[in-house]
């Protein structure tokens, strides 16, 4: 886990940080271009933070390279996950319904 005072803090530091994995940099950017402001914001710098912590971090690399399929093997793919879900990630919708009707009731 990176501790919150660990590693690049600004957008800046980040860009920065990450400059010799130039495809992590424009990721970044990309994803920076696309947020907005608050919430979703911090959430590509925290991402971005990861990437950072995952290249530089031995521990970190030796496990993922380890594990030969990333982070989480055998993992359902996101789109899987997501595709049962609507507008509202925080209501899923009852087996049968349509996406973005919420639970059944």
């Amino acid at each position: 886990m990176i501790e919150p005072d660990e590693g690049p803090q600004t957008e800046e530091e980040l860009v920065e940080a990450l400059a010799p994995w130039p495809e992590e940099v424009e990721r970044l950017r990309a994803a920076l271009a696309e947020a907005g402001s608050g919430r979703e914001r911090a959430n590509v710098v925290a991402a971005g933070r990861m990437a950072w912590m995952t290249r530089t971090h031995p521990d970190v690399r030796a496990a993922v390279d380890a594990s030969g399929e990333g982070p989480c093997p055998g993992a359902a793919p996101a789109e899987s996950v997501w595709a049962d879900y609507g507008d509202d990630f925080e209501a899923r919708p009852a087996p049968g319904s349509s996406a973005g009707e919420g639970p059944a009731r």
